[in-house]
């Protein structure tokens, strides 16, 4: 409960999940083996544009050549 407050307090914008999204995360899925919802969440970074995503989840590193995780800094 407490991270779920602290996800809502921070300034982030959530992205609609399209069909287009979940044909792409398939084919994630196919190509790199990834898990379903780390698909969908790199489908929806690449159609948003962006360059990297923000995660300890190595199992990002996998499609490293599309898209870079920047692991978070420890403190």
């Amino acid at each position: 409960m407490k991270s779920g407050k602290a996800l809502l307090g921070l300034s982030i914008t959530f992205l609609p999940v399209s069909p287009a999204i979940i044909t792409s995360a398939q084919s994630l899925v196919e190509v790199y083996s990834l898990k379903p919802r780390d698909a969908i969440h790199i489908a929806t970074a690449l159609a948003a544009g962006c360059n990297c995503i923000v995660s300890d989840d190595t199992d990002f590193d996998a499609v490293k050549a599309r898209i870079p995780r920047l692991p978070l800094k420890k403190a």
